[in-house]
């Protein structure tokens, strides 16, 4: 019961805060296309604000804020917004933004761990670099309509299963209302956007979704349970900044080398493309349910198949029209 509340919670809040932020935003903060964009016509930025106050709502309406682990996830999701919100409406400095995402992440990892040992503290750097990497993971792929949405609906319903499989009821409802605030979203995102995300809201809801899993593993659910609904936007994101490193190029300057981005370019649209990476994150999702009677191995083995099938797909998608020409 206290998971329904907090979807429908959050639901409502980020529908009812996107309603009235929404003109605001317009005249305050609109994003202008570039070469790197994939729309063609200015939107307004910052959504974000409200499926973050959306999820927080939805938490504290389904009772899970009193749970440690859970309030820490949430505090961290609130700084990071506040981060991305200043970027929104001006613009960070690379260097500090990152100094303020370790501190968040630093003490994410270190409340939730609780370190006893010096091998917790090894453990608490590692961690702290994979929140850090996956929350701007999740900023770079926040590139198209409705991506985010679909991506946070995944994470958080699946999240809210492994709580209920490994009794960590908290986690249960801080998915649903991740869930709950990002369908709310995405009826303003897709398939035309009204508004997008914005930093405010990559920011947060990344941290958000890398943090959720974290407890949960600490919980006792299986790292590649967890794993799961984050390893497509990984592998898109690792892929596209290794290829640029190798290549001698500037990691750090914009590009289209996303998967996402090449598969837009190929003539998908946006809706098309967003569904078309959800199907593979629910794919690995899937496989971990399948395997649960298989070798470990044989289970990892399937999901780089997996990733490797994704990262091929613009690849596919040339030759098949390469073929197609007279």
């Amino acid at each position: 019961m206290h998971g329904l509340i907090a979807l429908v919670v959050a639901a409502l809040v980020t529908t009812a805060t996107l309603t009235l932020t929404l003109p605001w935003l317009t005249r305050q903060v609109l994003d202008v296309p570039n070469h790197r964009s994939s729309h063609k016509t200015p939107v307004p930025r910052g959504g974000g604000i409200a499926v973050v106050l959306g999820a927080v709502a939805g938490i504290g309406a389904g009772q899970a804020l009193a749970v440690r682990d859970v309030l820490v996830v949430v505090i961290a999701m609130l700084c990071l917004a506040v981060v991305g919100l200043l970027d929104d409406f001006g613009s960070v400095p690379v260097v500090r933004r990152l100094v303020l995402q370790l501190l968040v992440a630093v003490a994410l990892c270190l409340l939730v761990i609780r370190p006893q040992v010096w091998s917790d503290w090894v453990l608490i750097a590692g961690s702290a670099l994979v929140v850090i990497g996956y929350t701007n993971a999740f900023n770079f792929m926040d590139g198209i309509n409705a991506i985010s949405s679909l991506s946070i609906i995944v994470c958080g319903l699946w999240y809210a299963g492994l709580g209920l499989k490994y009794d960590f009821d908290a986690a249960t409802v801080a998915g649903l209302a991740m869930a709950g605030a990002a369908a709310a979203f995405l009826p303003w995102n897709a398939p035309r956007a009204k508004v997008f995300l914005g930093d405010v809201g990559s920011y947060g809801l990344g941290i958000a979704s890398i943090g959720l899993g974290l407890t949960l593993w600490w919980h006792a659910a299986p790292l590649l349970a967890v794993a799961a609904p984050l390893a497509i936007y990984v592998a898109d994101t690792g892929w596209a900044l290794g290829k640029r490193i190798v290549g001698g190029r500037d990691w750090q300057q914009a590009h289209r080398e996303h998967v996402y981005q090449r598969v837009v370019d190929a003539g998908w649209s946006h809706l098309a493309t967003a569904v078309l990476i959800t199907a593979f994150s629910l794919a690995e999702c899937a496989l971990w349910i399948l395997g649960g009677n298989w070798h470990e191995s044989f289970v990892v083995a399937s999901g780089l198949a997996i990733t490797v099938a994704y990262l091929s797909v613009p690849t596919l998608l040339q030759r098949a029209a390469t073929s197609a020409r007279p």
